[in-house]
């Protein structure tokens, strides 16, 4: 339960999830990195699944042109192979302005020693960006 390389393995993951969608702009890797079956449960929007969604849905967000910011690991949790995450993010206009915060929930799927996203949930609420 809650063995320190699969908390860290999923904090990679996050990071990874920034610099694929900030810096290499590259929504396939993204949706790769998200089981089969996943969901996304996203506010204001139809429930997405599968990773053709989620590679539509993060290309969007890539257009967009704006900056997602994670912040805070407020909870991480792993039970053999399955883990979840509560984690604080903020998004960035063009000019560095923060323009939202918020925060995730996601369920995790360790198949054959990898996590993959399973289920993500995000939804803006206040949040302490300092």
């Amino acid at each position: 339960m809650n063995a320190q390389e699969d908390i860290d393995a999923i904090k990679q993951w996050l990071a990874n999830w920034v610099i694929l969608i900030n810096d290499k702009k590259d929504a396939a890797k993204v949706a790769a990195s998200y089981t089969e079956d996943c969901m996304l449960l996203g506010p204001n929007m139809p429930n997405k699944f599968g990773r053709e969604a989620v590679r539509k849905h993060m290309q969007t967000l890539i257009d967009s042109g704006l900056k997602y910011i994670n912040g805070k690991h407020i909870s991480i949790e792993t039970n053999g192979n399955l883990g979840t995450d509560v984690t604080n993010y903020h998004v960035e206009n063009a000019d560095g302005e923060i323009i939202g915060t918020g925060r995730t929930h996601c369920v995790w799927k360790k198949i054959d020693g990898v996590w993959y996203c399973h289920r993500d949930a995000w939804g803006l609420c206040p949040i302490d960006t300092s």
